[in-house]
């Protein structure tokens, strides 16, 4: 049997407003009409729409309590209510793409499938407003109650109760709540002025107009977002060489054929690291290589740091390998930019 209105996604501003009409309870308002629920409530002087009151209908009636039943349910207003969800963002990049949410209120239904988020979520989660969506998964419930044991719902719920915990634990604060933006900054601001032309000159008149401009723009716009699909299955792939400890080994006698000699180098490097030399998740690498090419019509820079087919593969070991913005200074060699 549901005990508290956050079982049925009351919000605390709703719970007042029920209350200071004198519905303490769920079942003082099931057992009542739907009409007679809207005339006491305006009896007591409650502001409230004919949307809410149809929501109140309908939340009751998805858990088996619509208005005219007698179960005897209590409605507890909680000051502090746990999280019953887990949201995360397409694309999702990080552990800071995702968040365990409480509900705060609903929104009429003209609105349709609309989320109202904090404001700090747009920094957060690395979010534009173009074509990123939120999806909500949300603990199951059957016959008003929550789903537990080893059922369908059951195990989604313990799922879901997993990744609730992860996310709220403080131990995780800093990687559940730092933007994915940071490493994306770093290119930017440290790394990309020593690669990019320094000159501060004005385009000559109708410059858009010649066969070198118009050929850049459509390479950039035909090939830019071909990077997004090995760095975010990287990004992936990077999880399960974790797990399995991976590590690409260079044996002294194949090194020796070539002219190098190791010595008491270290021979082994390990491509299941969390933080590379830096001390920069390596995650966050792979996650800015994503941002870049997503990006890549409204600031190019990718293509000054020489990511491209050519070197998507020798990027994505390196920055596996835990060499964070060496790899883009070491690939952007005119040398290499000749041979891409």
């Amino acid at each position: 049997m549901l005990t508290s209105v956050d079982s049925v996604g009351f919000s605390p501003i709703l719970v007042s407003k029920l209350k200071q009409a004198g519905f303490e309870n769920l079942g003082d308002m099931c057992k009542i009409t739907k009409k007679m629920f809207k005339n006491e409530l305006h009896r007591a002087g409650v502001k409230i729409s004919d949307e809410d009151i149809d929501m109140i209908g309908r939340l009751l009636e998805e858990f088996s309590i619509p208005f005219g039943t007698q179960k005897p349910i209590k409605i507890r207003l909680q000051s502090n209510p746990k999280p019953f969800g887990v949201g995360y963002r397409i694309p999702t990049q990080g552990i800071s793409s995702t968040f365990a949410f409480t509900v705060e209120d609903v929104l009429p239904r003209n609105v349709g499938d609309l989320i109202i988020v904090p404001r700090e979520f747009t920094g957060q989660t690395g979010s534009d407003f173009d074509v990123d969506k939120i999806y909500l998964a949300t603990k199951s419930f059957f016959a008003g109650k929550m789903e537990s044991g080893d059922s369908l719902g059951g195990i989604r719920n313990n799922l879901l109760q997993t990744y609730i915990e992860l996310l709220t634990n403080n131990k995780n604060f800093s990687n559940a709540r730092a933007s994915i933006d940071t490493i994306t900054d770093k290119i930017k601001k440290e790394i990309l002025p020593l690669l990019r032309n320094k000159t501060n000159t004005y385009a000559s008149s109708m410059y858009e107009l010649t066969p070198h401009f118009q050929e850049q723009r459509k390479k950039e716009f035909s090939t830019g977002k071909d990077g997004i699909g090995p760095f975010a299955l990287s990004i992936t792939n990077l999880a399960l060489t974790q797990f399995a400890n991976i590590t690409f080994d260079y044996p002294e006698d194949n090194m020796g054929e070539y002219g190098f000699h190791l010595g008491d180098l270290d021979r082994s490097v390990g491509l299941g690291k969390e933080l590379g030399g830096d001390d920069e998740l390596i995650a966050d690498w792979l996650s800015a290589m994503v941002n870049a090419h997503v990006d890549v019509a409204k600031d190019p820079y990718i293509f000054a740091l020489n990511i491209n087919k050519a070197t998507y593969k020798m990027a994505n070991f390196l920055f596996r390998a835990g060499k964070g913005h060496n790899t883009l200074l070491f690939l952007a060699q005119p040398a290499l930019k000749e041979y891409a």
